[in-house]
């Protein structure tokens, strides 16, 4: 690859990442707004009785909790400053990183399953030869 066209690769992946970033924070946004929404509901809800009163007290907790933890967006926030802040260089390295672990790995685990492979054929093989069965 010539280093514009490193350069292109790089800044591709970099508006992915910042698009793929946004739309994360954008469908936070929607989910809280929806939350917040509920919880309107329950908190004008009137309890039919005295029994029912830990019930609305529940489902506020409940929605509280759920908002904090699924609509928290200040992960994908750091992530969208560290994307903008990344050159498109950084982004083909990284990508080029990525690629050679893939391979790594993948060619690490294409070998353990040859030897697994190679193990259950030999198991097999075995089990005929000591039934007198011939393959």
């Amino acid at each position: 690859m010539t280093e514009a066209e490193k350069l292109d690769y790089g800044h591709m992946c970099a508006e992915e990442d910042i698009f793929r970033i946004n739309e994360r924070i954008e469908k936070n946004i929607a989910l809280s707004d929806k939350y917040t929404a509920m919880y309107m509901k329950v908190l004008d809800w009137v309890p039919p009785s005295s029994e029912h009163v830990e019930l609305k007290k529940f489902m506020i907790n409940q929605l509280e909790e759920s908002k904090d933890f699924d609509c928290n967006n200040d992960y994908n926030y750091r992530e969208l400053e560290e994307a903008k802040k990344a050159s498109a260089m950084d982004y083909y390295n990284k990508m080029l990183d990525t690629i050679n672990w893939d391979i790594s790995y993948h060619s690490e685990q294409a070998q353990k399953e040859t030897e697994r492979t190679n193990g259950r054929n030999q198991w097999v093989q075995d089990l005929y030869a000591s039934l007198n069965i011939s393959l």
